[in-house]
């Protein structure tokens, strides 16, 4: 969702890297950095992913890019809430 936010509404291209690793195989803690146009964002998390959430998320607070518009529900989309869990806890397994 964020690279298409980036590349397509903002026409900046964006990049992420891996900095860093830290800490025993069963507990790593990974340091990514967010290259969005000029500007860098620099988070950590649990997995890599975590982490460029977290940057992005950073991004989004923090950039000087102009923000997108916000999305607009089509009179013919269809609206739906559910609160029905479709999956029991065996299905987890």
């Amino acid at each position: 969702m964020f690279s298409e936010v980036s590349v397509v509404l903002l026409q900046v291209q964006h990049q992420y890297c891996l900095t860093d690793e830290q800490g025993p195989a069963h507990r790593k803690v990974f340091f990514v950095k967010l290259k969005l146009g000029n500007e860098e964002f620099a988070a950590s998390g649990a997995s890599i992913k975590k982490a460029q959430h977290a940057a992005a998320a950073t991004a989004l607070e923090s950039t000087n890019l102009p923000r997108p518009p916000p999305k607009r529900l089509s009179a013919n989309a269809p609206v739906s809430v559910s609160s029905e869990c479709h999956h029991s806890i065996t299905d987890c397994q």
